[in-house]
């Protein structure tokens, strides 16, 4: 599928130049799209930017990984769609999950798996969104949830063999090597697929 001009702005490709149908990747290759599923402003000490002023542009993200032929697709974090949240941030121009992944062209539960950078409501909320995917999370994540609903669910995938979760410093799980960080949350990571380094 080629992606609508109407995605120009919510769906941005990472790796591999264009934006080639999903339906006929390659065999091997690997494409890595950003999902803005919203913008806000937001205090710039809270994030990583050069400006100087109070508050800078922030674009609320989760990303979609599309590897072989026929096609595999994995989630890195899920957003949020709470009303509550959205009005809180004051989130602009939002779309839901299910929203960007249909004009991708890719239904939800075509998800096969979620990898959870760790479980702060703006990456984890959405998680509910996907009860037939397999998530990937780190166990001290696990052990130090603190969201209720996000916890019950994550507990409910454990009960169906649907959890992993990872203990070393760096695992491989399929094309992704999952890298312990820690700090921002006790069981914080990132991941490394085809050499590139993404943070949630």
């Amino acid at each position: 599928m080629r992606l609508p001009a109407a995605m120009a702005l919510a769906l941005a490709a990472l790796c591999a130049a264009g934006c080639a149908s999903a339906r006929n990747n390659p065999a091997g290759s690997i494409r890595i799209y950003a999902l803005k599923y919203g913008e806000s402003a937001y205090r710039a000490n809270l994030v990583n930017t050069l400006s100087s002023d109070r508050l800078v542009r922030f674009n609320w993200l989760f990303y979609l990984v599309e590897s072989g032929s026929p096609p595999h697709y994995t989630l890195i974090d899920t957003g949020f769609e709470s009303a509550k949240l959205r009005s809180q941030f004051r989130l602009r121009n939002f779309r839901t999950a299910a929203d960007l992944l249909s004009l991708a062209g890719v239904k939800s539960g075509e998800i096969s798996r979620v990898i959870l950078t760790h479980s702060h409501f703006d990456h984890a909320e959405s998680v509910v969104q996907f009860k037939n995917s397999e998530f990937v999370m780190q166990r001290e994540e696990f052990r130090s949830l603190s969201d209720k609903s996000i916890a019950a669910f994550l507990k409910s995938r454990q009960t169906a063999g649907k959890l992993q979760l990872i203990d070393a410093p760096r695992q491989s799980v399929g094309e992704f090597e999952l890298v312990f960080t820690g700090g921002h949350t006790p069981g914080s990571q990132c991941f490394l697929v085809q050499n590139r380094l993404v943070a949630g």
